[in-house]
C-alpha cells in the first residue's frame, strides 16, 4: 500500500476473513481520495459491523434475566397447588402434597437449566463482539498510520522526484 499498489493491497484485503475484510476493501476503494475518505469509509464499515455482531445478544440477555423467573413463577404456581391440597385433604395425604411440590422444584430447575447456560453464552458472545470491534478499531488505526502521506502514490505514474514513506503495511498484524 505504501508504495501505491492498490491491487495488491486489495488482493491481500480479501484475503482477510469476516468484517475485518469488508473494512479494508472499503479503506482501500477509497485510497485516491485521501487519507481522510479512507478513515470515515473504515469507520462507517466498523460501524455497519456493530449491529450484526450484536443482533441476538439482546434475545440471549432477555432469556438469562426471565428464565429463572419463570422458574420463580412455577414454583409459586407448584406452592399454591400444594397448600390447597393440604386445605382440601389435610397433611395426612403425601401423594396430594407431592406433586404440587414436584411441580414447584421441576420449574425452578428448568428456569435454572435455561437461565445458566443463557447468561454463560451472553457473557462470551459480548465479549468477543466487543474484542472484534476493537481490533477493527485498531487494526484501522494502524492502517491509517502507514497510509501514505501523497494521495498522488496511488496514480498510473508515480512521480520520480517522490520520497518513500517510512511506514509499512507489513508490519500490520493478522487480525485474531
Amino acid at each position: 500500500m505504501e508504495e501505491g499498489d492498490k491491487e495488491g493491497a486489495m488482493k491481500y484485503a480479501q484475503k482477510l476473513k469476516g468484517p475485518f475484510k469488508t473494512m479494508f476493501s472499503a479503506g482501500i476503494s477509497k485510497c485516491t481520495e485521501g487519507k481522510k475518505m479512507v478513515d470515515e469509509s473504515m469507520y462507517e464499515e466498523l460501524l455497519a459491523t456493530q449491529p450484526k455482531l450484536e443482533s441476538y445478544l439482546p434475545v440471549i440477555q432477555v432469556t438469562a434475566a426471565t428464565a429463572p423467573l419463570m422458574g420463580l413463577l412455577g414454583t409459586v404456581t407448584g406452592m399454591i397447588k400444594t397448600f390447597k391440597q393440604i386445605t382440601l385433604f389435610g397433611t395426612g395425604d403425601a401423594k396430594s402434597l407431592s406433586e404440587g411440590i414436584s411441580e414447584a422444584l421441576i420449574t425452578t430447575e428448568l428456569g435454572l437449566v435455561a437461565a445458566i447456560p443463557s447468561l454463560i453464552l451472553y457473557a462470551i458472545l459480548s465479549r468477543k463482539t466487543k474484542a472484534i470491534l476493537s481490533e477493527m478499531e485498531r487494526l484501522s488505526s494502524l492502517f491509517l498510520n502507514a497510509f501514505p502521506k501523497k494521495k498522488d502514490l496511488f496514480e498510473q505514474e508515480k512521480p520520480t522526484d517522490q520520497k518513500e514513506n517510512d511506514s509499512s503495511l507489513d508490519s500490520l498484524p493478522e487480525p485474531a
